[in-house]
């Protein structure tokens, strides 16, 4: 359950673990917990574990599926604004994710567009921050099998068809982990073009950018968008190489 509410004059939100979600409250608390201080996560501002409960930072512009609709409220969508903020949010999705692998973490629940959008909050000066880490886990460890996903937003290698060397009882644990930790960065690495386009305005049934402006800065990301969409995954950038193109073509088109 989730509220808002009002602690010391400022916004807040509480969430409120429930049956039959217990037993996830310490994970889900723990992975809040990590990462503060860290511009890129929302922030805890209290919890009681007696309860269940959990206070973090109200982001009043909600997440960024409703990017468009921000635009459109703070009379940003037809400024010449818009498109640096929109290739802002590229570049901010990109060093999330260049962070988490740094530090061995995967996001299991990102299988589908629409619900990693929701994922990721916009702040008061329209930047990203990760607000949802309930299945942030380590790296190389299996995900719950029960996420819903898109097999057009997953990478082929994720498809039935694609079998896994770990099905062999032959191989060890250790190269499993590693095998699946390889798996699962490449597949980050593979979504990063659907998740730009979408903040650059496309439309995901026609595959349209309607904005010139924007059109433009994805033409010039298909070299780089190219590359996370080989169909050979040992082929494809890490995150750290898409950032730095990224940053390289931000300071070439906005100066």
């Amino acid at each position: 359950m989730v509220w808002l509410g009002q602690w010391m004059n400022q916004s807040i939100v509480q969430l409120q673990i429930k049956q039959p979600y217990l037993d996830t409250y310490s994970t889900t608390l723990s992975n809040y917990l990590l990462f503060q201080n860290n511009p890129f996560f929302s922030q805890v501002i209290g919890y009681c574990e007696k309860s269940f409960g959990l206070v973090v930072e109200y982001y009043q512009h909600g997440d960024s599926s409703q990017l468009n609709n921000i635009l459109l409220a703070t009379n940003l969508s037809y400024s010449p604004r818009a498109q640096q903020i929109r290739f802002q949010l590229c570049i901010d999705y990109v060093k999330i994710i260049a962070f988490l692998h740094s530090q061995n973490k995967y996001m299991c629940d990102t299988n589908n567009l629409c619900k990693l959008s929701t994922q990721y909050l916009m702040t008061d000066d329209l930047r990203l921050v990760l607000g949802d880490v309930d299945h942030l886990q380590e790296a190389g460890t299996k995900c719950p099998s029960w996420f819903v996903k898109d097999m057009k937003f997953e990478p082929p290698e994720a498809k039935p068809i694609y079998r896994s060397k770990c099905i062999h009882a032959w191989i060890s644990n250790e190269e499993c982990s590693k095998e699946l930790k390889k798996s699962q960065f490449t597949a980050d690495i593979w979504k990063i073009p659907d998740v730009c386009l979408l903040y650059l305005g496309e439309n995901r049934l026609t595959g349209v950018i309607a904005d010139n402006r924007s059109e433009r800065i994805a033409q010039r990301l298909l070299p780089i968008h190219s590359k996370c969409k080989r169909l050979d995954p040992t082929e494809r950038p890490d995150a750290e190489e898409v950032l730095a193109t990224y940053l390289q073509i931000q300071s070439e088109l906005f100066k």
